[in-house]
């Protein structure tokens, strides 16, 4: 059997599957929405159709690039990618029909959000490393590179792409930490999210967020800059606007919906779908981001195309997309990264003590020491400090 009947019985296999599935959930959709008719489960009900209509576009742009995993160190983090948008798409569907379970889904949504920046960051790095000749070369030939109106330049371009990964992967940490935070807090019933209240932890949880999307999309920017003409090929610009659509635009607009609602702009007369609220912000939030992620899975298949893909064809594509699930690569970054930071502490610390043992070996001499204070009308002040390991000899 060739390769080409075996794609199409792939092909055929998933459009049968997928048909059944839309012809199982879309029925219990109609039904749930005529036997508890209300504002929300329309909202729900239309929801549901933009999904079903950005699964097959997303799962189409993941199968074709594990069908054709010709470059792992590129591909991995591409499908990686692509899983985002039906991740986002399906978490708020659900959320918007189950919104107790909001909680524990967009704590894994907002986790994968800032899995899929570092994602991008080592897809441009992998990139670099390997399609481009004499990169080692060329990064270290990049030199005073200024990043920052008010800090020092950076010394080369080895430096600039050690200070962007870090300042993408703390984006990833921050999200894990703040979920976390999130989820304590709602147990204890103090999270509040969607209402700007300080006296509640989401508006402190949504500004460190904020500010921590802001340094990684800066880092992405800063070293897209540095090596702009090595990345051409790439065109990583239509890369970069798909994810940032996705991040960036579903992160402000939460708190664009917030302001709204906390000045009275957007109030419960005007969307009838949600009872309080509360409610009123996470289900528009969710009810929006249901439509969007149908034009984000288009976006994403133009952006990520799997034609420079084409040269090898791997039939295996369930073990690419498990390598692509594998997650190792992000604790090796992790624990490099974290080695890197302590071993910079560890030689600061030990610089100090090392200065404060010389400065009180010279103001507290010990019975070995001399001091020889000679004055010299020629010459000026000539000082000895002698000790039983060594001489220092200072001259004015």
């Amino acid at each position: 059997m060739n390769t080409d009947r075996i794609k199409k019985i792939l092909a055929i296999l998933s459009c049968i599957l997928y048909a059944i599935v839309v012809l199982i959930v879309l029925p219990l959709c109609i039904y749930e929405r005529n036997r508890h008719y209300s504002s929300k489960v329309e909202a729900w009900f239309v929801g549901g159709i933009f999904v079903m209509a950005t699964l097959p576009v997303s799962m189409y742009g993941i199968i074709k690039h594990a069908l054709h995993y010709s470059k792992p160190h590129l591909q991995k983090y591409i499908i990686r990618i692509l899983f985002m948008v039906p991740i986002y798409a399906l978490n708020s569907w659900i959320v918007l029909k189950f919104p107790q379970t909001s909680i524990y889904l967009d704590t894994i949504r907002e986790c994968y959000e800032a899995f899929s920046i570092y994602n991008f960051m080592m897809y441009l790095i992998n990139f670099l490393k390997h399609e481009v000749v004499d990169f080692e070369i060329i990064k270290y030939s990049k030199r005073d590179i200024k990043w920052f109106c008010c800090l020092p330049p950076c010394e080369n371009g080895m430096s600039v792409l050690d200070k962007c990964k870090f300042g993408v992967l703390q984006y990833t940490l921050v999200r894990v930490l703040t979920s976390l935070i999130a989820y304590i807090s709602e147990i204890f019933k103090v999270y509040n999210e969607g209402e700007i209240d300080f006296r509640f932890s989401w508006s402190y949880v949504a500004i460190a967020n904020n500010f921590s999307q802001m340094i990684a999309m800066f880092c992405l920017i800063l070293f897209y800059t540095v090596f702009k003409n090595e990345l051409a090929p790439l065109k990583p610009i239509r890369q970069y606007l798909c994810i940032k659509f996705v991040v960036f635009v579903t992160f402000w607009q939460s708190i664009l919906i917030a302001i709204l609602t906390k000045f009275g702009i957007i109030s419960i007369n005007q969307w009838p779908y949600f009872p309080t609220i509360i409610d009123t912000v996470n289900g528009l939030q969710d009810f929006l981001i249901c439509i969007e992620m149908f034009i984000a899975s288009i976006a994403h298949i133009i952006a990520f195309p799997v034609t420079p893909y084409l040269i090898d064809e791997r039939l295996n594509w369930l073990s690419n997309i498990a390598n692509a699930a594998n997650v190792s690569d992000l604790s090796y970054e992790v624990k490099s990264h974290y080695d890197i930071f302590y071993g910079k502490v560890k030689n600061v610390i030990k610089r100090r003590k090392s200065n404060e043992t010389v400065s009180n070996s010279i103001d507290e001499p010990d019975e070995s020491t001399r001091l020889v204070v000679e004055c010299q009308e020629t010459y000026g002040i000539h000082a000895q400090i002698e000790t039983s390991s060594n001489d220092i000899t200072v001259e004015i």
